[in-house]
C-alpha cells in the first residue's frame, strides 16, 4: 500500500513538473513571438524614418537653393547697368522708347530663362512706370513690395500671397530697391516650379505626400494644395496642438513626429525648417502604409500564439487525464507533442542521414518545395540546391555544432527562392544525422533590394541636380558676370583720367566681379567636378586637395598609385564624394594643419585612405560615429559593393579607409 502511494506521489510530482515546464515553455514562446513582433515593428519604423528624413532633407535643400537663386537673380539685376536707367526714371526723368525696350527685354529674358511671370519698375506708391505682364490692379501690391524692399535696403523675396487677396492666383515676388525711389519687382508663379517639385514623391508610395506651411500664431497655414484638399493654399489653417513648439535647431536637423494630418488620419512625418524663409516642410506617409507588413505579420504571429496556447492546453489536459501513467508513457506523449510542433512549424525542418539522403521533413517543407513528403524522402538533399555560381553545399564542411548561412534553393517546378539555413549534426540512438532549419527569406531579400534601389535613385537624383546646378552656374551666371566685367572694363576706359575716384570705383567693381566669378567657378566645380570626367579620378583628387588647401589653409598631401583611366563612373564618383566628405570633416572637427589622402589600385581593388592626426572622436558600439555625413558615405559605399572603416580615438586622430572591388 505504501509502495503504491509512493509511486502515485512520484507520478503526481512528475506531472506537476511537466505541466509547469509546458506552461513556462508556452509563455517563453509567446514572449519570443512578442519580442520578434516588437523588433520587426521597430525596424519597419526605422526604415520609414530614414526614407522620410532623406526625402525631407532633399526637398528642403532644393527649396532653399531655389530661394537663394531667386535672390541671386535680384542681386545680379541690382548690379546691372539698367539700375542707372531705373534711378533716372524714378527720379522724374522721361521714359523713352529705348528705356522701355531695355526693360521689356530684361523682363522677357528673365521670363524665358528663369520662369518669372513678368516684372515691373514701380515707384514708392506702387505706380508702374514700365512693366511686362502687369495687371491694372497690381498697384497696391507693388506699393507694399517696393516699400518692403526700401525698408530692408536689399533684394527681398516675398512670402506667398494671393493677388487679389481672396480668390486670385498664388504669387511671390523678388523686389530690388532702387535707391529710395522705388523698386524693380519680378513676379513669380510658384506653380511653374515650386509646387510640382513639392508634389513629387521620389519613391513608390500609396500615401506619401509633401506639404509646406508657415506659422501664424497658434495656426499652421498651408502654402500648397494638398492631395486630399484641393484649393487649400493659404486657405487651410490647422491649429497647432504640440505641447512645445520645437526650436530652430530641432527644425533645422529635422525630427520625426507621429500625429494625425488634416484628414484626421494617423501619419508618420518628418518635419524640417526651410532656412531663411519662415517655411516648414513636412514629408509624411500614412501609418497604415508604414506598418502594413507588420500588421500582416501580427496576424500570423497571433495565429501561432493561439496554436501554441491550444497545444499547451491540450498537453496539460492530456497530462491531467493520464497522471497515473508510467514515466515511459509521459515521455512518449511529450515526444509526440514536440513532433507535432516541429511538423507544423513555420520554418522548413529537414533531417538527412550521413550519406545526405533526406529521411524526415515537416509540413512546411512540403509546401515550400512543392514535392510530396514521399518524394522528398526519396531525394538527396543536394537536389534541392539551385544551379547558381558560388552556391554553397547544403551542409558545408565546418563546425558540426552549428552553421548559419544563406543560399538559393529550387522548387519542384524549377523556380528558385533565397533561404537562410541553420545546419548542425545531431546524434539519435548512436546514429549521426544532419539537421537543417531553413527559412524562406524572399520577402526580406525583396525589401533589401527595394531599399537599395531607392538609395541609388536618391543619390542619382542628387548627383543629377548637382550637375544641373553646376551647368547653370557655369553656362549662364558665369557668362553673364563675364559680360558684365567686360562691360565695366569698357566703361572704365571711357571715364576721363582726371576722375580718379570714379576710375578707382569701377576698378574695384570689376575686381569684385572677378572674385564672384571665381566663387561661382569653385562652387560649380564642387557640385560637379568636370575634371573627374575629362582627366580621371587621380587628377580630380589632386586638383580638389590642392583647392581645398587654398580655401581652408590645411595642407593636404595627395598620393596616387595605379592606373585610374578606365574606372567605372559610379566608382570614381563614390571615391571622389567620400574624399570630399572626409576632408570637410577634417576641416570642421580635426583642428589640424595637415591631412593625408592616399589612393591606390591593385589586385582588382581601389583603396582610399584619408587620415589626420587631430582631435579624433568617440565611436559607438558598432565602431561608427554618428552623423549624416557618415551615413551618406556608408550608403554610397554599399551601392558600389565596397566596404569602409573608421579608426579613431579622442586626441589620437582619425583614419577613414575605403575599399571597392573593380
Amino acid at each position: 500500500m505504501s509502495q503504491t502511494r509512493l509511486s502515485a506521489g512520484l507520478s503526481a510530482h512528475h506531472s506537476r513538473i511537466l505541466m509547469a515546464s509546458l506552461t513556462l515553455g508556452a509563455l517563453a514562446m509567446i514572449a519570443a513571438v512578442w519580442w520578434y513582433y516588437v523588433r520587426q515593428r521597430a525596424a519597419v519604423e526605422e526604415d520609414a524614418e530614414h526614407e522620410l528624413a532623406a526625402i525631407a532633407a532633399m526637398k528642403s535643400a532644393q527649396i532653399e537653393n531655389w530661394r537663394a537663386e531667386r535672390i541671386g537673380d535680384g542681386g545680379v539685376l541690382a548690379a546691372s547697368p539698367i539700375m542707372r536707367t531705373a534711378r533716372r526714371i524714378l527720379a522724374g526723368g522721361a521714359v523713352t522708347q529705348a528705356d522701355r525696350a531695355d526693360f521689356i527685354a530684361v523682363f522677357q529674358a528673365l521670363e524665358k530663362q528663369f520662369l518669372y511671370s513678368g516684372g515691373a519698375l514701380v515707384d514708392r506708391q506702387g505706380g508702374v512706370r514700365i512693366g511686362s505682364s502687369v495687371n491694372g490692379g497690381d498697384s497696391p501690391r507693388y506699393q507694399a513690395l517696393a516699400q518692403a524692399a526700401q525698408r530692408a535696403g536689399k533684394v527681398t523675396l516675398s512670402d506667398l500671397y494671393r493677388d487679389p487677396p481672396v480668390s486670385g492666383p498664388v504669387r511671390m515676388a523678388v523686389s530690388i530697391p532702387v535707391a529710395d525711389l522705388g523698386a524693380i519687382v519680378l513676379n513669380i508663379d510658384p506653380s511653374r516650379f515650386l509646387y510640382p517639385y513639392i508634389a513629387s514623391w521620389p519613391a513608390a508610395s500609396r500615401t506619401g505626400e509633401t506639404l509646406i506651411f508657415r506659422r501664424e500664431g497658434d495656426y499652421a497655414v498651408s502654402l500648397n494644395d494638398l492631395r486630399h484638399s484641393p484649393g487649400s493654399t493659404l486657405n487651410l489653417r490647422i491649429r497647432i496642438t504640440m505641447p512645445r513648439f520645437p526650436d530652430d535647431r530641432e527644425f533645422a536637423a529635422g525630427f520625426l513626429r507621429k500625429a494625425t494630418d488634416y484628414r484626421g488620419v494617423p501619419i508618420l512625418s518628418m518635419v524640417r525648417s526651410i532656412q531663411g524663409s519662415g517655411w516648414y516642410l513636412i514629408a509624411k506617409v500614412d501609418q497604415d502604409e508604414v506598418y502594413a507588413p507588420v500588421t500582416r505579420l501580427s496576424w500570423a504571429l497571433a495565429l501561432i500564439v493561439a496554436l501554441i496556447a491550444l497545444a499547451n492546453a491540450a498537453g496539460v489536459g492530456y497530462i491531467w487525464r493520464n497522471e497515473q501513467l508510467r514515466a515511459h508513457r509521459e515521455r512518449r506523449a511529450l515526444t509526440g507533442h514536440f513532433d507535432s510542433l516541429t511538423r507544423y512549424a513555420n520554418d522548413i525542418i529537414m533531417l538527412a542521414d550521413e550519406s545526405g539522403r533526406i529521411v524526415e521533413v515537416n509540413q512546411r517543407a512540403v509546401e515550400a518545395y512543392g514535392y510530396s513528403e514521399e518524394e522528398l524522402q526519396s531525394l538527396p538533399a543536394e537536389a534541392l540546391r539551385a544551379s547558381v555560381p558560388g552556391q554553397p553545399p547544403l551542409w558545408p564542411p565546418g563546425d558540426e555544432s552549428g552553421l548559419r548561412y544563406e543560399a538559393v534553393h529550387r522548387r519542384k517546378d524549377g523556380s528558385s527562392f533565397p533561404v537562410e539555413i541553420s545546419a548542425r549534426t545531431i546524434e539519435v540512438e548512436g546514429a549521426k544525422y544532419r539537421q537543417a532549419i531553413i527559412r524562406d527569406i524572399s520577402e526580406r531579400a525583396r525589401t533589401e533590394k527595394e531599399i537599395k534601389a531607392l538609395s541609388a535613385r536618391l543619390l542619382n537624383a542628387q548627383e543629377e541636380e548637382r550637375s544641373r546646378l553646376a551647368r547653370e552656374l557655369h553656362d549662364d551666371i558665369s557668362q553673364q558676370i563675364a559680360a558684365l566685367s567686360i562691360g565695366m572694363s569698357n566703361l572704365r576706359k571711357q571715364i576721363p583720367a582726371e576722375q580718379t575716384g570714379a576710375r578707382e570705383q569701377s576698378k574695384r567693381i570689376q575686381q569684385n566681379m572677378a572674385q564672384v566669378s571665381e566663387s561661382i567657378r569653385r562652387l560649380s566645380h564642387e557640385l560637379h567636378p568636370a575634371v573627374l570626367e575629362h582627366s580621371g579620378l587621380g587628377a580630380a583628387l589632386r586638383d580638389y586637395c590642392s583647392e581645398f588647401g587654398l580655401l581652408t589653409h590645411i595642407q593636404v598631401s595627395c598620393k596616387t598609385d595605379g592606373c585610374f583611366g578606365n574606372m567605372p563612373p559610379e566608382v570614381a564618383l563614390c571615391v571622389f564624394r567620400v574624399t570630399q566628405e572626409a576632408l570637410q570633416n577634417v576641416a570642421k572637427h580635426a583642428r589640424v594643419a595637415q591631412a593625408e589622402v592616399e589612393l591606390t589600385r591593385a589586385d582588382g581593388q581601389i583603396c582610399l585612405t584619408v587620415s589626420d592626426r587631430g582631435a579624433g572622436m568617440a565611436l559607438d558600439r558598432a565602431g561608427m560615429p554618428a552623423g549624416l555625413g557618415l551615413v551618406s558615405i556608408k550608403e554610397r559605399t554599399r551601392l558600389v559593393n565596397g566596404t569602409f572603416r573608421i579608426r579613431s580615438e579622442p586626441n589620437q586622430g582619425t583614419t577613414l579607409s575605403l575599399k571597392i572591388p573593380v
